[in-house]
């Protein structure tokens, strides 16, 4: 079952960026975020409430106070995450592997903030993940950089590339908050409340500044808006934590996010396929090192987790 449960997670998460870029088209970034995360909430909430009722509702109050910290570094992720990909020349593919910097990121802050991680900084696989971390990021800069401005790339694709990285840093900032939450408690508990925290905040946003009208069905292509909104957030951002929770009870999570890094490919190819998205070999590349970097640091780490979006 715990094969079962990160092969299912790695799946989920492979489609979730293709479903932001889908959303792009029909919803803005404030109503696309509530949608999701407000479906995610809502499943989250049922499958605490189902595994342990009295005792989850006994926690909530205290845990929206603790998870606040935690809540407002998921915030500016999730808000720079999906703000890249409503870019023209920002697709899945890129997105995707570029978001694997966060492992690096996350063993980095882990050194920073845990006494008894810092020893990870003197492990060869460490240094060896973090030497190819910083060349993969540095070919995505550069492939940024060096991009045709009148064609798919230019200042925008650069643009797009520090957003996502800033994007990876706020998520590794979100992971080492968890951490320092979930040693005495549930992370399932923990990540509804966090969950929860987003859905009201971008519901405040979405009845503010967004669209939220645009919600309503109106015609075919609107009943697969509103099924790939509210599906892909229980699924990818609910169902798939929970599946990833289990994997890592049952596998570890060095076990865990190792697959999930060997799968990172499945997001460019979808992105190829459905939306025509055109990587460059060096993208490739760049992916393929940052990638090894990413799985190198997290072996010198038995405890790092690697979560997506």
């Amino acid at each position: 079952m715990g094969v079962v449960n990160i092969l299912a997670t790695m799946v989920m998460w492979g489609f979730a960026a293709i479903a932001i870029e889908f959303l792009t088209r029909y919803l803005d970034l404030w109503t696309q975020n509530f949608a999701r995360i407000a479906s995610a909430a809502v499943f989250l909430w049922a499958v605490c409430l189902i595994r342990s009722g009295r005792e989850f509702l006994a926690q909530v109050p205290r845990l929206l106070v603790r998870t606040a910290p935690a809540f407002l570094a998921f915030f500016i992720y999730q808000y720079l995450y999906v703000r890249a990909l409503y870019m023209q020349n920002v697709l899945p593919g890129l997105a995707y592997m570029l978001l694997q910097a966060s492992v690096f990121f996350t063993v980095l802050l882990s050194c920073i903030l845990f006494a008894d991680e810092r020893a990870v900084v003197r492990d060869r696989r460490f240094q060896i993940g973090a030497f190819l971390s910083v060349i993969g990021l540095g070919g995505f800069v550069v492939v940024g950089l060096r991009s045709d401005p009148g064609g798919v790339g230019g200042t925008p694709l650069i643009v797009g590339v520090l957003i996502l990285l800033s994007s990876c840093i706020f998520w590794a900032l979100y992971t080492v908050l968890i951490k320092l939450l979930v040693r005495r408690g549930s992370p399932l508990a923990t990540y509804t409340c966090v969950c929860t925290m987003m859905a009201l905040a971008f519901g405040v946003l979405t009845f503010t500044v967004g669209e939220p009208a645009d919600l309503i069905p109106r015609g075919t292509i609107g009943i697969w808006v509103l099924l790939v909104a509210f599906g892909s957030g229980i699924l990818f951002v609910g169902a798939a934590h929970v599946t990833y929770f289990h994997a890592i009870r049952a596998l570890g999570a060095t076990v865990s996010g190792t697959v999930l890094l060997a799968g990172t490919f499945l997001t460019p190819v979808l992105s190829v396929i459905i939306f025509g998205e055109v990587l460059s070999v060096w993208s490739i590349l760049s992916g393929i090192i940052l990638i090894t970097g990413s799985a190198y640091a997290l072996q010198a780490r038995p405890t790092a987790p690697v979560d997506a979006p």
